[in-house]
C-alpha cells in the first residue's frame, strides 16, 4: 500500500444531522469519526453559513484535504487545527452555486450548538485521534488527501468492497452494489458480475 491509497470519506444519511467521517485505506474503512456539516434542515447545499459542504458529485473537480494544517482564526468554535479542503472556491456542476473557505476542524461548540457553517465538523470526542491520524500521514510525506462527500438513502449507500470469510475459505474480490430504484443488487465475485433476487442474500461457492 501507498501514500496514494488513502482517502476520506464524509457520508450522511439523507433527513439527519449526525454523519460520519471514515478513513480508507486501499479501499477499506480503517478509521470512524463522528460528524457532522452545517445546520440541520438545510435548504439547500448552497447557503453560506449554514447548508453542509456539498457532495461530490455537484461541484466542479475532486475534494482534496490540505494536511498542512493551521491555527484558524475563531479556535473557539473550530479547535486548536484546521485543515482547508480544495478546490476554493466550490462551484456548483450545471448550476451558479459557489461555498468558500470550507474546511475540516473540531466541533468546538458541540455542547451547545453542534454544527457548523459548512465546514466539517467532528465531535470533540474522536478530534484528538483524527487529527493525529491526519498529522501521521503528513509525517509520511503526505500533502494532500482526496475527500469523497456523499449523502445516502438507504437504497444508495457507499458501495463497498470488503474482505469475506465464507466457512473456511477467504475471497479477498467480493463486491456488493446496491442500485437506486433497484431492488436486486449486483454481486461481482472474483471478476464475475452475478444477479441476486433481493437485497436479502446468500452467496453459496461450489467447487
Amino acid at each position: 500500500m501507498t501514500l496514494n491509497d488513502y482517502k476520506l470519506l464524509f457520508r450522511r444519511k439523507l433527513g439527519e444531522f449526525k454523519g460520519e467521517l471514515c478513513l480508507l485505506a486501499n479501499g477499506k474503512i480503517i478509521n470512524t469519526w463522528v460528524a457532522r456539516s452545517g445546520q440541520p434542515n438545510p435548504a439547500d447545499y448552497w447557503t453560506t453559513g449554514e447548508s453542509p459542504i456539498p457532495p461530490s458529485d455537484r461541484i466542479i473537480g475532486e475534494y482534496q484535504v490540505n494536511l498542512n494544517g493551521y491555527v484558524p482564526g475563531d479556535t473557539t468554535a473550530m479547535g486548536d487545527l484546521y485543515f482547508h479542503i480544495e478546490p476554493d472556491p466550490i462551484l456548483q456542476k450545471d448550476g451558479p452555486g459557489r461555498r468558500s473557505e470550507i474546511g475540516l476542524h473540531c466541533d468546538q461548540n458541540y455542547d451547545y450548538a453542534p454544527g457548523s457553517a459548512g465546514c466539517i465538523a467532528v465531535s470533540p470526542n474522536d478530534w484528538d485521534d483524527c487529527e493525529q491520524i491526519l498529522k501521521n500521514l503528513k509525517s509520511k510525506g503526505l500533502s494532500k488527501v482526496p475527500l469523497e462527500v456523499d449523502y445516502y438513502t438507504d437504497n444508495n449507500k457507499n458501495d463497498k468492497t470488503d474482505d469475506v470469510t465464507i466457512g473456511h475459505v477467504e475471497y479477498d474480490s467480493v463486491k456488493l452494489f446496491y442500485h437506486p430504484g433497484v431492488s436486486a443488487p449486483t454481486i461481482i465475485i472474483n471478476g464475475q458480475t452475478k444477479k441476486a433476487a433481493s437485497v436479502d442474500i446468500e452467496i453459496k461457492f461450489e467447487k
